[in-house]
């Protein structure tokens, strides 16, 4: 246990370290821009500079489990969730919390942070560093009680009397567990950017399967003309795969000049719109056509 959390300091004075440094970059390969840019610099950098209590806190929960103690960890972990609710409206709002209070539900909690931020002499919040500093004290809470709890109920040792770091065992424990955490990282990453594309596809996709398996086919049977969905199928498609190619065409000139990113926001938002608006005009109009003989 000792070795793991001595190893975890140095991963997290690396990550501290990285980064701090590294937080512009990371905000731009997110792609964000102006006040979005700006509060994820705020949140990064604080979270990043407070890194110690995230890196501890996986240790301790993984070392109690290994203990057979699983009840203990799901305790802490609610304990920092309930802390984090309560410190995040007291940091980011200060003692305008309950101005700021998105539900009537959740007023009586904004206004205990409200009234627990004057009575500190926070009277401004600190934004997006608040909410960081809401969640590294949140976590810093469950380090401490775990550390407690190792301590007092199963005698863990954490130091001990000439007794030298085992730099062979860090390595062998650092060899262990670096795989599972570059996998967690890797599909942590993959699952941020399907987040985005899966999300924009899957509501891009619905409507489409809906037409092509159901709405052509209806449509058909309910004027009673004679055909089948080919044709519909087809033009919907053909419609799609030109507006692929002009993309395609357009990519190098200047009307895309701000990127793929604005681009895909953009249009996504304007289909949306477009879709909603259109499908209630086709709603109104297939409603006062289609046969009135109980088919509707």
């Amino acid at each position: 246990m000792r070795h793991a959390l001595l190893l975890g300091l140095f991963i997290g004075v690396g990550l501290t370290a990285a980064g701090t440094a590294g937080t512009p970059w990371i905000v731009g390969l997110l792609g964000l821009e102006g006040s979005a840019a700006r509060m994820a610099e705020q949140y990064l950098g604080t979270l990043f500079l407070c890194m110690l209590p995230l890196v501890f806190i996986p240790i301790i929960d993984n070392a109690l489990i290994g203990m057979g103690n699983t009840l203990l960890p799901m305790l802490m972990q609610l304990l920092s969730l309930l802390i984090n609710f309560l410190l995040n409206p007291l940091l980011i709002y200060g003692a305008r919390a309950a101005e700021h209070a998105p539900s009537d539900a959740v007023a009586p909690i904004a206004s205990l942070a409200a009234h627990l931020a004057s009575a500190f002499g926070l009277e401004e919040g600190l934004g997006m560093r608040g909410a960081a500093l809401a969640t590294v004290i949140s976590r810093l809470v469950a380090v401490l009680l775990g550390l407690f709890c190792l301590l007092r109920l199963y005698r863990v040792r954490l130091v001990g009397a000439g007794r030298r770091p085992d730099f062979p065992l860090m390595r062998d424990i650092l060899a262990i567990s670096a795989p599972t955490a570059l996998s967690i990282a890797f599909y942590a990453g993959v699952y941020w950017a399907l987040l985005n594309l899966v999300l924009t596809g899957l509501g891009l996709y619905i409507p489409y399967v809906a037409f092509h398996t159901t709405l052509f086919e209806r449509l058909i049977a309910a004027f009673r003309e004679p055909g089948n969905i080919g044709f519909l199928m087809y033009s919907a498609d053909a419609v799609g795969y030109l507006g692929y190619v002009t993309i395609m065409l357009l990519r190098n000139t200047s009307l895309l000049q701000s990127g793929f990113l604005s681009l895909f926001v953009t249009t996504s938002l304007l289909i949306a719109i477009a879709a909603i608006f259109i499908t209630l005009c086709l709603a109104f109009h297939y409603y006062r056509r289609l046969p009135s003989d109980g088919s509707r």
